[in-house]
């Protein structure tokens, strides 16, 4: 991980990287976990720092809480992508369906040179 960026960007990066080589599929179900994982450390570690015993402690445990904070944020924002790319799709196959556009391979490729 780079440490001048967090872990939002090198995540969201990574994993939107791959979605658009082809790499793999999105799991869905799989983002959504994370999420609620993220958001259950969150919880977990605030409930928690009232019990630190010193400041390294605290600093320590805020630090933990700003990265899954991070990492709960890059996975919405992930989630946000393949939703929309979904709805490009979805759209733009409903429009070659009435024909109002041609497929071609840009189309393949999600780009719409209709608009």
């Amino acid at each position: 991980m780079n440490q001048n960026f967090g872990i939002y960007t090198d995540l969201y990066n990574s994993v939107i990287n791959d979605l658009e080589s082809g790499k793999f599929l999105p799991n869905l179900k799989a983002i959504r976990k994370q999420i609620a994982d993220a958001k259950k450390t969150i919880r977990v570690l605030v409930k928690g720092a009232a019990f630190c015993q010193n400041m390294e402690m605290l600093a320590k445990t805020e630090r933990r809480i700003q990265l899954a904070k991070q990492k709960r944020d890059a996975m919405v924002a992930i989630m946000e992508y393949i939703n929309e790319k979904m709805r490009y799709k979805k759209n733009n196959e409903d429009r070659i369906r009435f024909g109002e556009i041609q497929r071609n391979d840009d189309f393949a490729n999600g780009k719409d040179e209709s608009k």
